[in-house]
């Protein structure tokens, strides 16, 4: 693994590389937890497979308290429990550190690689400069794995960066082709994108590779709906909301409503409902409203972006579907706020409506 790596990072930089020392080689039963592990989590939108991922990973550093790469794993394993059980973030976000950091102190050579885990901190602070380095970090590491450039493709489109996002995503897939989550983050930029064809095929690659996620059908739900196939992004819309375990109440009249925009005012009022009693995804109700034309209502969830960690994954914002809240007068003023601006301004970006374009590293 460390040899393949060594190669891709060569590839990427253009730059042949020097082959690393052996590594330290675990105890046999601690690798093969750690290896259960790492499927688990490469599999987690299945159910149970993040605790089960959990678990073996935490065994495998009881057995050998030495081997880093556990740690690593661990760590991300943590950071993911905010997006896929809705765990409270600061916690998680605590418990990912202290175990990365337990992890350097026992094996230095994976403080380069940890990048990924201060990246995605920082991400949840919305510092998106210092979240940024450490990804730059973690992406030029001498051993790396797909993760840290999936969560890198990430921050950069939660900043608008949608053509970036995409260079980072592209990598990720050379490294690990055939990871799930890795191709769902290819058709969910290539939907903001609106790149329907590579869409699909990354959404078809994915869903059969287990890289299915709330997010990732709600993604595929709106690439449907663009496409004017209501039907069918209704059973995607219903698909994500049985994952996550939310309320269904809101699917037939919401549907029903961008079929028929008379029906409008039945949707919003089972929204408000539902969201009241928090059994809504917020990133249902701003793309929804927005849809529908309640862009005041989408705004008024846009706004709770504000809150500490992520409300909901900011990426949303620059969906080709959004296009009238990026409109709205106060769009500018919660980038502002949110840090995108400043951030904008150190990196040299410009904003054209959709998405923003920086020069070249």
């Amino acid at each position: 693994q460390e040899r393949l790596a060594n190669e891709v990072l060569g590839g990427l930089s253009g730059k042949p590389q020097s082959v690393p020392a052996p590594s330290y080689a675990p105890n046999a039963e601690a690798y093969n937890r750690y290896i259960r592990g790492l499927y688990a989590l490469d599999h987690r939108g299945e159910k149970d497979n993040l605790e089960n991922a959990i678990k073996l990973l935490q065994e495998s550093i009881h057995l050998d308290a030495s081997f880093g790469p556990a740690y690593l794993s661990l760590a991300t394993a943590y950071a993911l429990m905010p997006y896929y059980r809705n765990l409270p973030v600061v916690e998680t976000n605590r418990a990912a550190i202290q175990t990365v950091e337990k992890g350097i102190a026992t094996d230095p050579r994976i403080k380069s690689a940890a990048g990924a885990i201060y990246g995605s901190h920082y991400h949840q602070q919305k510092r998106w400069s210092e979240s940024e380095a450490a990804y730059r970090l973690a992406t030029t590491a001498q051993v790396q794995d797909s993760t840290a450039f999936n969560w890198y493709s990430r921050m950069l489109n939660s900043v608008g960066r949608l053509d970036d996002a995409l260079e980072q995503a592209l990598k990720a897939e050379l490294i690990d082709p055939d990871n799930g989550v890795v191709n769902s983050r290819l058709a969910i930029v290539y939907t903001w994108l609106g790149d329907s064809e590579r869409a699909h095929d990354y959404f078809g690659r994915a869903d059969e590779l287990g890289g299915t996620s709330t997010i990732h059908n709600l993604a595929y739900g709106l690439l449907l709906i663009r496409e004017g196939r209501i039907a069918d992004a209704e059973k995607m819309a219903l698909a994500a909301v049985r994952m996550g375990e939310g309320s269904t109440e809101w699917i037939e009249p919401v549907f029903a409503a961008f079929e028929d925009p008379s029906l409008a005012d039945s949707a919003f009022a089972i929204l408000a409902q539902v969201a009241a009693e928090n059994r809504l995804e917020p990133e249902v109700e701003v793309t929804a409203r927005t849809i529908l034309g309640d862009i005041d209502g989408a705004m008024a969830v846009a706004r709770r972006l504000e809150e500490p960690g992520e409300f909901f994954q900011m990426d949303l914002l620059f969906a080709p579907e959004l296009h009238a809240l990026r409109k709205h007068s106060e769009f500018m003023p919660l980038l502002k706020r949110l840090g995108v601006v400043d951030y904008w301004d150190e990196v040299g970006c410009e904003f054209d409506g959709q998405k923003a374009i920086c020069p070249p590293d």
